[in-house]
């Protein structure tokens, strides 16, 4: 059973993220099918509508990158000059070499940026190497979206009529909870985009938007998403800027993003749309 699920990975990705999709895009092409849009053009309208807004993201993120990568001899030389700075200090402080104070470290993070513009452009690589494999997603979407109700009676047909009434009641609420929740996580998202970016504008980190998008993104893992995010500018900050006070200035900045994301952002959205204690 594993094994089979292992081997069917490429087909069973997009096929649930095209069902976590259609839930979102349910209200749009529904909507568009009570004002009289016929239902293979309304779910075509919402798949368009969903790429278009998906394109325009992608499309700030690689400008925002572009940027970055221009700047990657002197981020490196940035480095180097802040791994000289720590050396120097704790020699100084503890008496300890910089030729024994984890070497290693330099050697690795000037390896790292030597490479950084290809390792980069590997990873998109790769990136769009798995969105290639799921090209298909948006016809999954948008036979999901159109068969929908076959499905409905496929369910009823599988089960005995007299749990027909307790079938439907069951698919109802979680039809709505996974549509709130998936809703409901997407505008969390999109607010923490904004708070992480005008945030690290505000402490005076470079790369701001691109580093606060990335931030927010990790966010879709749940509790611990932004801690775990806003270790990227905090590293970011250590390594690329000349002041120790970025880094401070950041480590700040998440504790009280953390806050709000875990004590009011998504208990009062999430937890709001499903129903759930906080």
């Amino acid at each position: 059973m594993v094994y089979s699920l292992i081997a069917a990975r490429n087909l069973l990705y997009p096929l649930a993220l095209a069902v976590l999709f259609s839930y979102l895009l349910y209200p749009v092409t529904s909507w568009l099918e009570k004002i009289g849009v016929p239902r293979i053009l309304a779910n075509l309208m919402g798949i368009l509508l969903a790429m278009i807004v998906l394109s325009t993201f992608l499309f700030l993120l690689y400008k925002q990158l572009s940027l970055l990568l221009d700047d990657v001899p002197a981020l490196a030389r940035q480095a180097e000059e802040n791994l000289d700075s720590l050396h120097r200090y704790v020699e100084a402080k503890l008496g300890i070499s910089a030729q024994k104070q984890n070497a290693w470290v330099k050697e690795r993070v000037g390896d790292l940026f030597t490479s950084g513009s290809e390792f980069i452009q590997a990873a998109f690589a790769a990136t769009a190497g798995t969105l290639v494999k799921m090209g298909l997603l948006p016809v999954y979407i948008f036979f999901m979206l159109y068969y929908r109700n076959k499905f409905f009676h496929f369910l009823l047909m599988m089960v005995p009529n007299r749990y027909h009434g307790e079938l439907v009641n069951s698919l109802f609420q979680a039809s709505q909870v996974t549509k709130r929740y998936m809703s409901g996580i997407v505008v969390v998202v999109a607010i923490l985009c904004v708070l992480n970016s005008v945030g690290l504008l505000i402490v005076g980190v470079r790369y701001a938007v691109l580093l606060g998008i990335i931030a927010a993104l990790i966010n879709f893992i749940p509790y611990f998403g932004t801690l775990i995010g806003g270790a990227v500018p905090l590293t970011f900050s250590l390594l690329m800027m000349d002041s120790p006070r970025y880094a401070l200035g950041v480590i700040v900045l998440f504790i009280i993003i953390q806050f709000l994301e875990n004590n009011i952002l998504t208990p009062n959205i999430v937890g709001g749309n499903v129903n759930i204690n906080p």
